[in-house]
């Protein structure tokens, strides 16, 4: 008749030993797997997640949904997975809700151990029934791709499908983040004739169009006149054929805010009773940055009007929440949660009303935008968001990261190469993935590195590979040259890469390359569609080509007829 503490339960321990893969290398060693371990923690930024290589020693927690040590917001997508080149194994559970898991992983000489640890530590009656999460095994091959499409699949049977990403998604976008804290209409107007020669309509205003987070008051410093300046501005812009999307970071407030110091009470508070600080995205110089608890029903309905404010009273038409992590644990009772837990399916309820909320004023149009800054995402925020950033990636992880959004939004979501600049000005990288344009440059511009963008936007005009669908046909990690390909009008574009390293142009490769993925027996001409070169007819279902190219290689095979000669 007694109450059992439960500490911790695990769900399916596995063992995993490369030595027992079919034709495995029989030189190889048991633990010789690559990775996908999407999660975020206060040291993660900037992390490679999506190809991670285990070796021994390696050994991690990987907490979701709770604090740990006063640790910023875990969190993550609860999909884990390891391959070889033989196979791979994924890990998942499929709660419709965040919950507080963590899936271990240690590598020892003898294989790679992981599991699904429930950290709910719930106390259980004699004759009380116990309700693990749903879990999943998912066995594919290639690399983390399919793992993660099949995961997407599976939640949206549950009810957590992703969203469709609206026209206006797929458009180049030009940030102010070039002048980082510094921009100024001025700044804006200058880039106008540059904007309309590469044909690009959307201007972001970036950090800090405003001086607080919270209410998001108008910044001074750049629109003196307030909230009717940036209105007037924006109409301006409108007038001269342009769109606006306006930087946010709903359920934060920085100390300096009306609502912080208005509602303090309202605020997130750690175990000790004071404010809880949490990292931001934004640069607001002296002040602390709070987190609103969601599970405030003031502060979810406080955050769904600010932004409604940025589309009725200033005139913007998407949004772009940055610095979004998962949310810190809270610890104030009087905020009505059961559970310090509970600010995480609330964190995610106030993205999924402010969301609705957008759509309702722009009849389904509007861009919402994510990009949770140089970390793993919260895979259950995700639904709320119809265009993602790579989000702060390294040269390195750009294109991985492109790979992992597709697959965990569809092969046809639309995910920002954040920012092209940052992998110095790679737009074959960006263009080739059929991920979206996102430029920050600042004027004036040097007319050979115009002359470089203008080129590089009437190809992405051209064959429009953002709105086609990423195909999974190879392996990021080994296959090489890196490969990926895109199907768009009947035609299959790839794009090889001599090197792992976005904005590596120098790299040479000469060799056989294999065009995946065609129908059998169909004669397919090859065309290099960035410097028009006909490179002759394969035939499918696998056509192998030589080539000798330095960095990158665009081409597409469209069907010419069949082969056989």
């Amino acid at each position: 008749g007694g109450e059992l503490k439960v500490a911790a339960v695990e769900n399916l321990a596995l063992q995993l030993d490369r030595t027992q893969a079919l034709d495995y290398p029989a030189e190889d060693e048991p633990w010789r797997f690559y990775g996908y371990l999407p999660h975020s923690h206060k040291g993660s930024f900037g992390e490679t997640y999506t190809a991670v290589r285990l070796e021994p020693g390696f050994e991690r927690e990987h907490p979701m949904a709770e604090d740990v040590q006063e640790q910023e917001q875990c969190c993550g997508v609860p999909l884990f997975d390891f391959w070889c080149p033989e196979t791979g194994l994924a890990i998942a559970h499929l709660s419709e809700r965040q919950i507080p898991v963590r899936f271990p992983v240690s590598v020892t000489g003898e294989g790679v151990r992981v599991s699904c640890r429930d950290a709910r530590q719930p106390a259980i009656s004699a004759g009380m029934p116990y309700h693990s999460p749903p879990m999943a095994l998912i066995v594919h091959r290639l690399d983390f791709f399919d793992a993660a499409a099949r995961f997407r699949e599976l939640m949206a049977a549950r009810g957590v499908g992703m969203a469709a990403a609206p026209e206006a998604a797929h458009e180049p976008v030009w940030s102010t983040w070039g002048y980082g804290a510094t921009f100024t209409k001025a700044d804006v107007l200058d880039a106008l004739p540059i904007l309309k020669r590469l044909g690009i309509r959307w201007i972001q205003f970036d950090d800090p169009w405003y001086s607080d987070h919270g209410d998001m008051t108008v910044n001074a410093g750049i629109f003196p006149g307030g909230a009717k300046e940036l209105a007037d501005f924006i109409g301006e812009l409108k007038e001269k054929g342009f769109r606006v999307r306006l930087w946010a970071c709903s359920g934060h407030a920085t100390s300096n805010s009306p609502y912080a110091r208005t509602h303090p009470e309202r605020m997130i508070r750690s175990a000790d009773g004071a404010i809880r600080e949490i990292h931001s995205a934004g640069l607001m110089s002296g002040a602390a940055e709070y987190e609103m608890c969601p599970c405030v029903p003031e502060n979810r309905r406080f955050a769904a009007v600010i932004v409604e404010r940025m589309f009725r009273e200033y005139g913007a038409e998407a949004i772009y929440q940055d610095g979004i992590y998962g949310c810190p644990e809270c610890h104030d009772g009087s905020h009505g949660h059961s559970s310090p837990l509970e600010t995480g399916p609330a964190h995610a309820e106030m993205f999924r009303e402010i969301y609705g909320k957008v759509m309702e004023l722009s009849g389904g149009k509007a861009v919402v935008m994510l990009c949770q800054c140089g970390k793993a995402p919260d895979f259950h925020i995700l639904p709320f968001f119809n265009r993602v950033a790579t989000a702060d990636p390294m040269p390195v992880h750009v294109r991985k990261r492109v790979k992992s959004f597709k697959a965990l939004l569809g092969g046809g979501a639309v995910v920002d190469y954040d920012f092209v600049e940052n992998s110095l000005n790679d737009f074959a990288g960006c263009i080739g993935t059929g991920a979206a344009i996102y430029v920050k440059f600042s004027t004036p511009m040097d007319e050979r590195l115009l002359a470089h963008y203008e080129k590089w936007l009437a190809i992405a005009r051209e064959h429009d590979l953002v709105r086609g669908e990423y195909l999974n046909l190879y392996d990021i990690v080994h296959d090489y040259p890196e490969a990926h390909a895109v199907r768009r009008n009947g035609r299959i574009y790839y794009a090889f890469y001599a090197s792992r390293w976005a904005g590596d142009f120098e790299t040479p490769f000469t060799g056989s390359v294999r065009l995946r993925g065609l129908s059998d027996g169909t004669a397919y001409r090859v065309h290099d569609y960035v410097n028009g070169r006909d490179m002759g007819v394969v035939v499918g279902p696998e056509g192998a080509m030589r080539v000798d190219f330095c960095g990158s290689l665009l081409i597409y095979a469209e069907p010419c007829g069949t082969g056989g000669g």
